[in-house]
């Protein structure tokens, strides 16, 4: 949690105030133990950032629970709800209406905190674009880095434009691609993405551009390809740096005068088709190394978005899960209505090497698995079970540099960790700042 923070808890008999005083002693966060009636003239206020409650408070003073929810939910103001077991009911049922966590009672001090942090997180999000940017399309998501990129989609849909987008696997770049023909002049005719990695070499030329009777053995009919397909229309080319030389040469020339020739015809075919291109590779790097023609990085690089990988928008693991969730809900014919805390709170801190596409399958295999309403840690694969580590030997002969034994020991704590960079600086007995810092040092 930021430091300075505000958070009132409201009294009840369970004396929230006080432990939530001794959770953040010495953390620069101010806790205030208020009644309800006080607080609704202060939702208004800057100061506040999160207020927590207990359903007791809710049924002793419903009345003043509504008008305190009414000025809640105009309000970024973010809510805290300890729930006892028989209120969960309407825990579930307030927790549609707006800024909201929830927790069943009892609830422990770690889960406690990683509640009110969460919601700190939100509140930090502007709040006049808060519910008009957690879905943009089909794309989740409301940290700053998604509303770059939303921007980016608005400007390139509203220009008929090629464009090329980045990013690493698995971060949502045929998502994107979508939105853009989606939102442009364009969205009334075909959008064909093309996998170009997952087809053999020899047949991308005639996927792309078709072919004529008798143009290779096989050839028994003419075939239209992708583009000739799409007219008008939008052609995403994923992995576009994995093409040969003599596509990119051909590509060149369709973005250059607008034609191409079916494999083996003779008359050149016009093209009108917008091409989104995509690649988790550094185009850039490619063409200084000659795997990548430079003509045609430049004739695709009109117009650039960067989609930026999960670990660097955590704050949008909470929204992707819960749309996960229902989406799978709805598949399984589940009813899972709630996410445990500790699982928020390790996938907050897991670093994704397999982005949204990664969360998505996870969230799939643990609706899959769960019987009951809440995913709980057990229903997560292994490599998110917080088990206690083993006792790893490193052996080194006496003159070894400190430096290697370190760089080294790095190394095999990561490995311990299965690349999850909070367990590794557990077992090293560091923060994660600090394995970071040494990570860098030692170009790990």
């Amino acid at each position: 949690m930021r430091r300075n923070g505000r958070v009132i808890a409201v009294g009840s008999e369970d004396d929230v105030a006080k432990r939530l005083e001794l959770l953040y002693r010495d953390q620069g966060v101010k806790v205030f133990d208020s009644p309800l009636n006080q607080i609704i003239a202060q939702l208004e206020s800057d100061s506040i950032d999160v207020v927590v409650l207990t359903s007791s408070v809710i049924k002793k003073s419903r009345e003043k629970w509504r008008q305190f929810f009414n000025k809640f939910r105009s309000s970024f103001v973010q809510l805290v709800l300890l729930a006892d077991p028989e209120d969960m009911d309407l825990a579930i049922k307030i927790s549609e209406e707006g800024n909201y966590q929830y927790s069943k009672v009892p609830v422990y001090d770690r889960e406690l905190k990683a509640l009110i942090e969460r919601a700190m997180k939100a509140r930090l999000i502007d709040p006049a674009k808060n519910d008009a940017e957690e879905k943009f399309g089909q794309i989740i998501g409301r940290s700053q880095a998604m509303r770059q990129v939303y921007r980016q989609i608005e400007l390139a849909a509203s220009n008929d434009i090629h464009v090329l987008l980045l990013g690493e696997t698995g971060t949502g770049k045929d998502i994107t691609a979508q939105t853009i023909h989606e939102l442009s002049q364009r969205q009334g005719e075909r959008f064909i993405p093309v996998n170009l990695a997952a087809l053999p070499g020899e047949l991308v030329a005639s996927e792309l551009f078709g072919h004529e009777k008798g143009a290779f053995t096989g050839a028994d009919r003419q075939s239209k390809g992708k583009f000739e397909l799409a007219e008008k229309g939008t052609v995403f080319l994923d992995e576009i740096g994995s093409v040969s030389d003599k596509i990119q040469v051909s590509l060149l020339r369709l973005l250059e005068q607008q034609e191409f020739y079916r494999l083996g015809g003779k008359d050149p075919i016009k093209s009108n088709c917008r091409i989104i291109a995509a690649s988790n590779e550094d185009l850039e790097k490619m063409v200084q190394e000659n795997r990548f023609r430079e003509d045609l990085f430049y004739r695709l690089d009109v117009f650039r978005i960067f989609i930026p990988p999960l670990h660097q928008r955590p704050e949008d693991i909470h929204l992707l899960v819960f749309h996960f969730v229902d989406q799978y809900n709805r598949d399984f014919n589940k009813k899972i209505n709630d996410v445990s805390a500790d699982v928020l709170q390790i996938f907050e801190e897991y670093d994704w090497p397999g982005n949204v596409r990664e969360l998505k399958n996870v969230i799939q295999r643990a609706v899959l698995m769960c019987n009951s309403k809440r995913i709980q840690v057990r229903h997560l694969p292994q490599r998110f079970k917080r088990e206690k580590p083993g006792s790893p030997t490193i052996q080194f002969t006496i003159g070894t540099p400190l430096e290697e034994i370190e760089h080294k020991t790095v190394v095999r704590a990561l490995e311990m960790a299965q690349n999850n960079r909070t367990r590794a600086a557990e077992l090293l007995g560091i923060s994660r700042r600090a394995l970071y810092n040494k990570m860098d040092k030692y170009g790990i």
